[in-house]
Order: C-alpha cells, then structure tokens, then sequence
C-alpha cells in the first residue's frame, strides 16, 4: 500500500513532518503513547546520526519490511534500498529518521 504523503514530497522527513502537523493534539498524544509501545525496538537501534548498513539492516528485520517495501515506505528506489543494505552508499541521518518514523507509524496503524 502506498503512502499517499511521500507521493508529495521528496524528502521523507518533511512528509512525516506534515502528517504530524496535520493531526490533532489527542492525535499526536495517542501516537506517543503508542510509541512508548516500542521504546525497547526504538532503543536498540543506534543514533539516526551515523547508521551503517548494518544498522539498516537491522531495521529492515525489526519493521518486517522488504528491500520494494521499504523503497516504498521511504520514497525512494528499490536500488537506493540496495546500496544501502550492500555499504554501497551511506545511510543518511534523514533517512534513518524516517526509518524511525516508519516504526511509529507501523505501531500506530496496528492499534487503530
């Protein structure tokens, strides 16, 4: 299923910026409190800062995600996706906070 925000943007972290903007104040406080739902996920993954390929990996394990799902998720490329996971290319910081993003929204959509 395709995200309809990331068909508007470019860049992931300004699509989950504007869905959060567009969301009530309950709205935002029930995505919190579903988050702390996975505050232990959320804590084994490193620093958005400086993630490896390991480390995106390890969050294409934990979101369950396909190489085409996550390309989707992310708006991005299948091959994108590819150097990534191969070390080929970095893991930008933006991108690994969307990644974290994509966590949120997973636990969100499963409780609603």
């Amino acid at each position: 299923m395709k995200n309809q925000h990331m068909t508007q943007y470019e860049d992931p972290v300004e699509a989950l910026l504007d869905t959060l903007e567009k969301l009530s104040d309950s709205e935002v406080q029930a995505a919190v409190r579903l988050a702390g739902m996975y505050q232990r996920v959320l804590r084994e993954l490193p620093d958005p800062s400086g993630w490896t390929c390991e480390d995106f990996k390890q969050w294409l394990d934990i979101s369950g995600m396909s190489l085409s799902n996550a390309a989707e998720a992310l708006g991005m490329s299948r091959r994108q996706i590819a150097y990534m996971v191969s070390g080929e290319k970095p893991v930008l910081q933006r991108t690994a906070l969307a990644c974290i993003g994509v966590l949120v929204c997973q636990a969100i959509s499963r409780k609603t």
